[in-house]
């Protein structure tokens, strides 16, 4: 990520400190051609989770239960395996690393930070006041849905600012546009509205030599959200 972030790391200069966690298991399944080709040598990937799809037993018996609609597990349906322990390594380490003023994910990085944000704020917690999603797809893990859905299907929206990076060549670019509609709007009391940020590239952060006035406003809209919201002059992401 050191590298893929390069761009965005410039843009917002000496001031901003980045802090970088790996995933909690050895990826599985194929990596993203487009990664493979630009970071095969940083190796090995890392995941948060293994997507298991679920069995039409348990589609069949998931529907059956009363309240819920039908076509539910056209949606959901995965099963995020092990998700519970990537929750309890990232609890324990956003308790020994503190607060951070933006959060960035990409891919299912986005998702962490889209599950995560939701099962704090559930308990009353938020360790980030912004949220950075690159190249995100929506989360379709039933084992989450909760966090997203009444039991009968009506959307809760992940109540925080945020801005959604996407590449317009992303085989994945319809889930990234689904990722950012399940964040609102207008969150209450931020000056900044939900933002998407399109580029020409696929799965990937854009290429700084390319863009580097996406990164430019990129930055600069970070740093308005803080100076707007009366924050300090030196972020943390």
């Amino acid at each position: 990520m050191e590298n893929q972030t390069r761009g965005l790391r410039d843009a917002l200069g000496p001031n901003a400190e980045f802090v970088f966690l790996n995933g909690s298991f050895d990826a599985r399944g194929r990596t993203d051609e487009v990664v493979e080709q630009m970071f095969g040598h940083t190796a090995p990937f890392y995941e948060w989770w293994a997507d298991r799809e679920l069995e039409e037993e348990e589609k069949e018996a998931i529907e059956a239960q009363e309240g819920v609609l039908k076509g539910l597990t056209k949606h959901w349906f995965l099963e995020f395996e092990n998700i519970e322990q990537a929750i309890e390594q990232m609890d324990e380490q956003l308790n020994e690393l503190g607060e951070f003023d933006v959060a960035v994910g990409f891919s299912q990085g986005a998702i962490v930070l889209t599950v995560l944000s939701m099962w704090y704020l559930k308990k009353n917690k938020c360790w980030w006041k912004l949220v950075v999603c690159v190249s995100g797809v929506c989360p379709r893990g039933i084992n989450v849905r909760e966090l997203f859905e009444t039991h009968e299907g009506e959307k809760i929206l992940v109540p925080l600012p945020s801005i959604h990076l996407v590449g317009k060549k992303d085989t994945m670019y319809e889930m990234s546009l689904m990722l950012k509609d399940m964040y609102m709007m207008h969150p209450k009391g931020s000056p900044l509205e939900r933002l998407l940020i399109e580029h020409d590239g696929g799965h990937k952060f854009p290429s700084p030599g390319r863009h580097h006035k996406l990164y430019t406003d990129l930055a600069n809209t970070i740093w308005q959200f803080f100076n707007d919201t009366r924050q300090s002059s030196v972020a943390r992401l």
